[in-house]
């Protein structure tokens, strides 16, 4: 008997991968060109991700378009194996962009001291700011996904490990929201520093945007945790593609905001920021 696995994963709407996959060429493009000029980690991870989403929407479209592809498991595990792994790949741009920001704010313009906050604590803080501790959870979310979705069967071991993996994900995503706000708080609170006016858009605005892009990845996390009881509602392709496949979209779109990218030239000092006691000088 055969199955197709295909409907058994919700995945229906051709024209609907076609269409993603396409939207997703310009974006690697753009950021292949942006690697020859800043080659970061972020910028490495983000290029990667565009190549994944174009890869899993092809296999989807595959999957939606031709019945015998439907029925190949292997096939089905590939799309659901490239859209845990990119999600990784989102969250860690948007907190390694949070952190640099934040490192480059403390040590050129608050004398590598941390701002002080009453709430919450801060040994939490110090946490949310521990990179190493911050990508190790990430590591194990993603390993725990990709275990549970490379499996054959839905066994109920396979059903933990993805669960336990986007409630990681979704604590994590909430804790960069907070990590965020405290980048906002340096950047707009603090009376010591402040941006020209003529600074690129992601330089003057990049807290805010990457605030905006955490949001949309808690919006993904929340539709995903609050669907892990029912995979009938998570599959249907009329929630899957707006609080899933949208808000990815819109996110990485995002990242290419004129100066949200640190220069990488450690002489310089990046996001275009000045001294408020020294408005004569002008960093590039």
């Amino acid at each position: 008997m055969t199955i197709d696995y295909a409907a058994y994963g919700g995945i229906q709407s051709l024209p609907a991968a076609i269409v993603f996959a396409l939207l997703y060429v310009p974006l690697e493009v753009w950021y292949i060109r942006t690697l020859f000029h800043n080659l970061r980690r972020y910028v490495i991870v983000l290029t990667l991700f565009c190549n994944i989403r174009i890869t899993s929407f092809i296999i989807r479209a595959v999957l939606a378009g031709n019945s015998s592809a439907a029925q190949n498991l292997s096939l089905y595990i590939a799309e659901q194996v490239l859209v845990s792994i990119g999600y990784f790949t989102l969250l860690f741009s948007a907190y390694t962009l949070v952190m640099d920001r934040t490192d480059i704010i403390k040590q050129h313009y608050l004398g590598d001291s941390s701002q002080q906050f009453d709430h919450p604590p801060n040994v939490i803080l110090g946490l949310v700011q521990n990179r190493h501790l911050f990508r190790i959870a990430m590591m194990v979310a993603v390993i725990l996904s990709i275990v549970g979705s490379s499996s054959s069967s839905n066994s109920q071991s396979s059903s933990t490990l993805r669960t336990a993996s986007v409630i990681i994900f979704l604590v994590l995503t909430a804790l960069q929201i907070l990590n965020a706000l405290m980048l906002i708080n340096l950047e707009f609170v603090d009376p010591g520093i402040r941006y020209p006016p003529y600074a690129p858009f992601g330089a003057r605005n990049g807290s805010v945007v990457l605030l905006v892009i955490s949001l949309l990845l808690l919006t993904r996390e929340i539709f995903t945790a609050a669907t892990l009881g029912n995979t009938a509602v998570y599959q249907n392709e009329q929630f899957w593609y707006p609080l899933v496949a949208v808000p990815e979209l819109i996110a990485v779109a995002l990242y290419l905001a004129p100066g949200l990218f640190p220069e990488p030239q450690p002489a310089q000092i990046p996001m275009h920021k000045v001294p408020l006691n020294n408005e004569d000088e002008i960093y590039n």
